[in-house]
């Protein structure tokens, strides 16, 4: 069981994840640091509506002027840190599709927050034997299990079963489709994700086609919730959910961290590591999904790019760099910007939605809200 949870635990963290500054580019070459691969493994958990002491704790709002607007490429160096909330450990993030609520998993649990201000407005703490597997925005639910198999649908604001799904093997992973609908569950037993219906807690259907000799793999959602991304190791390869297809084989030279489509379903981002002329350095990865071709290289400092997130219109990307975070603009691949300032490493970086904000999670203990004001 041990083993089973540590697994899940090293997706779920690379699915996924005072003051910061917030830099413009520069053509100054770094010296990259070899990637070498970690596993850190979350506590298993029951959840249970949060006690009067939760863990996340009241969110501090630094002295800004102006309204929010849409990040692009030419405001992107004038991101400014609005909001941050301490949160034990958090090391994913999911934005409703509203972008007026954040969900947060944490060391001991899940948080929603609200989008603007990161006020807590449900969290749920896990405890043994229990172990929170994903959780959705949209449908407010939570998938949680105790043994990898039968997996109970529980509401995110009271933590009571809503319903629960019954299977026949252990699961790798679960993963909620962006409109929280379906559960897609990965099996032990072979290469398939199981699609399950939540409301109903029925499968619809068994996707497969992966082919890797890796032991383990997973999958996540585009952001349109039209394709699957399947990875293993070193491994990726992005599958049209409707008619099943799998497109191009996508191979890279070390372990593949964060991956994104991006809006148009066309361009793939993956966090690894190659050799870049004589050295080993960690990079964003960029491929045409369809032609398998790759199509660019974004150099980050230091550390495999754990998190990768792609803007609603596809114009910026920002990446996980160990403690900093990167944005880039996708059509020129030039790097526009760098927050830094971050104790730990950061877990996981993404845009909202509505292209305002940029959430970054660390594993100093902070979730952190980026705007551009005007």
């Amino acid at each position: 069981m041990k083993r089973w949870k540590m697994v899940i635990s090293l997706l779920v963290l690379l699915l996924g994840a005072a003051g910061c500054a917030v830099s413009p580019a520069t053509n100054e070459p770094t010296q990259a640091e070899k990637v070498v691969e970690t596993a850190t493994t979350q506590p298993t958990a029951v959840p249970q509506p949060s006690p009067s002491q939760p863990e996340p704790t009241a969110a501090s709002t630094p002295v800004v002027l102006g309204n929010p607007v849409v990040i692009q490429p030419q405001n992107a160096n004038q991101l400014v840190e609005t909001v941050r909330l301490p949160v034990p450990m958090s090391y994913r993030l999911k934005w409703s599709a509203n972008s007026s609520r954040l969900g947060v998993m944490y060391r001991d649990g899940l948080a929603i927050l609200d989008g603007t201000t990161l006020d807590t407005l449900a969290n749920i703490q896990v405890q043994d034997p229990y172990f929170l597997m994903g959780f959705s925005p949209e449908t407010n639910l939570m998938a949680v299990t105790s043994d990898l198999q039968s997996i109970e649908l529980r509401d995110i604001s009271t933590g009571q079963v809503v319903r629960k799904i019954e299977r026949n093997s252990q699961a790798y992973f679960a993963e909620f489709s962006p409109d929280g609908n379906t559960l897609a569950v990965g099996t032990t037993d072979q290469f398939a994700v199981e699609m399950w219906n939540v409301q109903t807690a029925v499968l619809t259907r068994t996707l497969t086609g992966f082919n890797t000799a890796a032991p383990v793999y997973s999958t996540i959602f585009s952001a349109d919730g039209k394709f699957l991304i399947w990875f293993a190791r070193a491994s990726v390869q992005v599958m049209h959910i409707a008619s099943g297809q799998m497109g191009p084989s996508l191979s890279h030279e070390d372990f593949v961290g964060g991956l994104a489509l991006a809006p148009d379903d066309r361009m793939l981002a993956a966090g690894s590591a190659a050799l870049v002329g004589s050295d080993y350095a960690p990079l964003v990865q960029l491929w045409d999904s369809n032609s398998g071709q790759q199509i660019g290289r974004l150099i980050t400092p230091r550390g495999l790019p754990v998190s990768v997130s792609f803007s609603p219109d596809g114009g910026l990307l920002a990446g996980s760099s160990s403690s900093e975070v990167i944005v880039w603009d996708v059509s020129t691949q030039r790097e526009l910007a760098r927050i830094s300032g971050f104790g730990d490493a950061v877990n996981a970086s993404i845009f909202s939605p509505d292209g305002k904000t940029l959430a970054v999670s660390s594993s100093d203990g902070t979730v952190r809200l980026y705007q551009v004001l005007e």
